[in-house]
């Protein structure tokens, strides 16, 4: 495998001194940050839908975000594989695309990252076509938010330039980070931009899921995969949406400037 990472940053940060470099020296001075949200594993979409909302939607947006200056686009570290696609899958074909032109950020917790094995040295998170990422892997339970305290942490979030992009069938905690992020915003020059890529639950993934809970034998795994699929069957477009796919506007989402495509 060979990787050229869009940067050559890649540190395991038990301090978050690393990450505040990054935000200081480079993310403040760009002309636009987007933070991926979205799609997670028990609710990635179809690979049709998701080609579509980049080739449509996200491919044009950033094109002219970088007739601006510089741009940054940072997200959670979830793996790219295509034929599962979420939000990993989204950044990876648009980092992909833009390659130099774009800086590709991933920031993820050691647990969930898929070189822990090397640690502390740290291999940098890449798309499945081996374009890398600059790449951030914090300590579990050190910092509050966990993630939040990364990629949207509240200097980002009170930040002009700084948006979060939200595609697909968004899970719980999807949810809870555009709220956090409306918090963060509070009492800051704005606009705080948020945009609504909407898009239903993958049918292809659900088979998946069933068949994952008839192999099983673990009766936890069984009670989480059943939840999950009720989830799914409940919110087909996510729990940002209702079951039509209209946007729930919610309170708590005041500060921030909502797009919904």
């Amino acid at each position: 495998m060979s990787i050229t990472p869009t940067e050559s940053t890649a540190a395991y940060d038990k301090t978050g001194a690393a990450w505040k470099a990054i935000v200081e020296t480079n993310l403040v001075h760009a002309a636009h940050v987007i933070a991926l949200r979205g799609a997670g594993s028990f609710n990635g979409i179809s690979t049709r839908d998701a080609n579509e909302i980049i080739a449509e939607h996200l491919v044009p947006r950033i094109e002219q975000y970088i007739s601006d200056g510089k741009v940054c686009l940072i997200y959670d570290g979830d793996n790219d594989d295509p034929q599962y696609p979420d939000i990993g899958y989204i950044m990876g074909r648009l980092c992909d695309y833009f390659g130099a032109r774009i800086e590709c950020i991933a920031v993820q917790m050691e647990s969930w990252f898929r070189y822990q094995n090397l640690l502390p040295t740290v291999a940098h998170l890449h798309s499945a076509n081996d374009t890398g990422y600059q790449t951030i892997v914090f300590p579990d339970k050190t910092f509050p938010g966990n993630h939040d305290y990364f990629s949207q942490s509240e200097r980002l979030c009170k930040l002009p330039q700084y948006e979060q992009w939200y595609v697909g069938a968004c899970g719980e905690i999807a949810t809870k980070q555009l709220a956090d992020y409306s918090v963060k915003a509070a009492d800051s020059p704005g606009p705080h931009k948020a945009v609504i890529f909407r898009a239903p639950v993958s049918a292809d993934q659900e088979t998946k899921i069933r068949e994952k809970i008839e192999k099983s034998t673990d009766p936890e795994k069984i009670s989480r995969l059943k939840s999950a699929l009720e989830r799914r069957i409940a919110n087909p477009y996510g729990l940002l949406c209702t079951q039509n796919g209209e946007f729930i506007l919610r309170p708590e989402y005041g500060n921030l400037e909502i797009e919904v495509i």
